[in-house]
């Protein structure tokens, strides 16, 4: 008895469920053998300003690079990313087509290791009344497990062109911080039909896998001012 009371009183508890439970509740036993447990994976090649200012409302996305890979996937990939970041509610967000950019660059996407077009974001910001542009690359992708995904990223205010946030990562799922990470997202954010559930969910599709990764980045934006 006083070797239970020293686990404390959850594990006390779970340990009453269980040994009640017996064989009727695999689903349960499961469960608390199968916990992510541990640290998630925490970038470190981020840079943010302390504080968003309240200007900056509207941001244009402009399209995403690919460093070349090609995937059918990868459209997945972008929209998801798109879809964290307007849910993340730091900015309005509006997307430039791969049209505009061309007209105005003469290409699809711009690659990222290379200044933009004082002209295009000129021109970005009349025609959207946009305070910021985001400009990002996708630099490695595995579909496959362990999956993989590089993202580069910056935001760029306008006018003034100051970076207030970047970045560049690579989560590779064959981290164990990685993989903790997101298992514990599927457990937070991925809704799943019963037997289907598990915290595994975010580690064997590419686009459950990009929502953990987007999430984790877009969650290093920096904040508006009240």
């Amino acid at each position: 008895m006083r070797t239970l009371l020293r686990l404390g009183p959850v594990w006390l508890l779970l340990l009453i469920l269980l040994s009640g439970a017996g064989c009727t509740s695999p689903r349960l036993e499961r469960q608390v053998r199968d916990k992510p447990i541990g640290p998630g994976y925490e970038p470190e090649n981020l840079y943010a300003v302390s504080t968003l200012t309240p200007l900056v409302r509207t941001v244009a996305i402009l399209p995403f690079g690919t460093s070349g890979l090609q995937h059918p996937f990868m459209p997945e990939v972008e929209s998801t990313m798109i879809a964290k970041l307007r849910s993340s509610g730091r900015f309005h967000v509006i997307l430039i087509s791969a049209d505009y950019l061309e007209r105005h660059t003469g290409r699809h996407t711009y690659p990222y290791n290379e200044p933009l077009p004082q002209d295009l974001l000129e021109a970005v910001r009349s025609d959207f009344k946009a305070d910021a542009v985001l400009l990002t690359e996708i630099t490695a992708f595995r579909p496959y497990k362990p999956m993989l995904l590089g993202v580069r990223s910056r935001l760029i205010r306008l006018p003034g062109y100051r970076t207030l946030w970047a970045c560049d990562e690579i989560f590779d799922a064959g981290n164990r911080t990685v993989s903790t990470g997101a298992r514990k997202y599927a457990e937070r954010h991925l809704e799943q039909p019963y037997p289907l559930q598990s915290s595994y969910a975010s580690l064997l599709s590419p686009q459950r896998f990009a929502g953990y990764v987007s999430q984790t980045l877009y969650e290093s934006l920096p904040r508006r001012t009240p």
